[in-house]
């Protein structure tokens, strides 16, 4: 909402405590929006309360508000065809085969976790669900989530005739506020995906994420360093991209300093690594680190 837009206030009761939080605002008084958060927090302390109605109100507008942006940017993106890869990566073939399922031969497997019933695995920011059929292929229990509806359209049609119930099992959402309950899944992949938003949402999604991973369960994401032709090893920004490829989106860098803070009481870091490739005829260079981790407990 635009600053010079204006709401309305009303005599709205805390939901933790029975004074009202605009107690101290004439009923039906007209504030610019950005005066209205901190008068509202300010009402809401000197009642003696959490001001838990700024985010089910404003802040949950906004939070809206940005969720669509960012659907929009990826769905452009997608409709562009950016990200419109079929086979999975290297980096989360080597983690199914180190700590799930490695293939030996064309219907043969070395199970490196029990397969009765198959696991639970969980693809978060699927798009276009290339990591979801090769789990599917792999005799897992698949299933994916992702923001942009055009990526997920592809994703159903790429998977209705091997896995019926595709509609079901790959879903749209907000990865912070994910549609599972609690243990639900023994593994979970993330390829691209912790780093193509604000850090904020990245610990928010990252924080669900544990609530819905089994305890001993194991966690694969990738994360873009800083460490390339363009910036410097410790650059841990966040840009918004503008070039044509997946512009408008939020492009978060890291460096190990910033895993922790991402990871922070949640998971424990069990591998590391920073693969950085260079175009040796070009000059130009880009690195990513790919993390293992587990869920600390409760």
């Amino acid at each position: 909402m635009a600053a010079s837009q204006a709401v309305a206030v009303q005599r709205d009761g805390c939901p933790d405590h029975p004074t009202p939080v605009s107690a101290a605002l004439p009923k039906g008084v007209i504030l610019p929006t950005l005066a209205v958060e901190p008068l509202l927090r300010l009402s809401a302390r000197a009642a003696g309360c959490t001001p838990r109605v700024i985010r089910h109100g404003i802040l949950n507008r906004k939070r809206k508000t940005y969720m669509e942006n960012q659907e929009s940017a990826w769905n452009q993106s997608y409709d562009k065809g950016d990200n419109f890869v079929f086979y999975p990566h290297e980096e989360v073939i080597r983690f199914f085969a180190r700590h799930i399922r490695k293939r030996s031969g064309v219907n043969t497997f070395i199970d490196r976790v029990d397969f009765t019933p198959p696991p639970k695995i969980l693809d978060l920011g699927c798009g276009i669900g290339r990591h979801v059929a090769f789990a599917h292929d792999m005799g897992a229990e698949a299933y994916g989530i992702d923001l942009s509806s055009v990526a997920l359209d592809v994703a159903r049609k790429l998977m209705q005739e091997q896995m019926p119930d595709a509609a079901e099992r790959i879903v749209q959402g907000d990865i912070r506020e994910l549609p599972w309950p609690d243990q639900f899944f023994d593994f979970v992949v993330s390829h691209g995906v912790l780093d193509s938003m604000h850090f904020d949402i990245a610990r928010s999604a990252v924080q669900d994420l544990q609530r819905v991973m089994k305890p001993g369960g194991k966690f694969y994401c990738d994360l873009v360093s800083g460490d390339d032709s363009a910036h410097a090893r410790e650059y841990a920004e966040e840009e918004v991209v503008s070039t044509a490829h997946e512009k408008n989106t939020v492009q978060s860098y890291f460096n190990f300093a910033k895993i922790q803070k991402l990871i922070d009481v949640l998971f424990t870091l069990e591998e590391c690594a920073l693969i950085r490739r260079a175009d040796v005829i070009n000059g130009a260079s880009s690195a990513r680190y790919h993390l293992v981790l587990t869920p600390v407990s409760d």
